[in-house]
């Protein structure tokens, strides 16, 4: 089996989010591995796929304006690490991205080598996962390397 040195962990905000994270660290610690955060953020529609590549069909003011929203997402993301791990922000390396969240995932896995892919997962069952479906579970089946699925509310059935 491989090593296991880099860990990355999709960051939604979330309670599973939070779950997940502070499993990745547990595993992080017992292994001596890095830690790479992603969150993923959908462009708004009116803005068109041209953002999430090289912006040359892009206006100066929705490049401007996306560079707005990359900020504020970094600072609620390092804000979001800080209130789970009670920690001025560890040493993580820190990762934003456009795009479907699934599709995301599974390139920033290949583009940063990572050895595992810690997730948390909403628990969605019957109609809600069949309309909404699982970014989990898609990733589960694309990803380059292991995927490690934290149920919401492992953290308080464990403790």
């Amino acid at each position: 089996m491989t090593p296991i040195r880099r860990i990355l962990v999709p960051i939604d905000f979330s309670e599973g989010s939070e779950d997940a994270l502070l499993a990745a660290m547990g595993l992080a610690a017992k292994l001596d591995a890095k830690i790479a955060v992603l969150h993923v953020h959908e462009a708004p529609t009116f803005m068109g796929p041209e953002l999430e590549t090289e912006p040359p069909l892009a206006t100066q003011p929705l490049i401007e304006m996306e560079r707005e929203i990359t900020e504020r997402l970094k600072m609620r993301l390092e804000l979001f690490i800080r209130k789970v791990t009670n920690q001025e922000i560890p040493d993580l390396e820190i990762y934003e991205r456009a795009g479907e969240p699934s599709k995301a995932i599974v390139e920033a896995a290949k583009d940063v080598n990572t050895d595992l892919i810690v997730m948390g997962t909403h628990g969605r069952t019957g109609l809600k996962h069949f309309v909404l479906g699982s970014v989990a579970e898609r990733v589960v089946r694309h990803a380059p390397c292991p995927v490690l699925t934290v149920r919401l509310g492992e953290r308080q059935a464990a403790a």
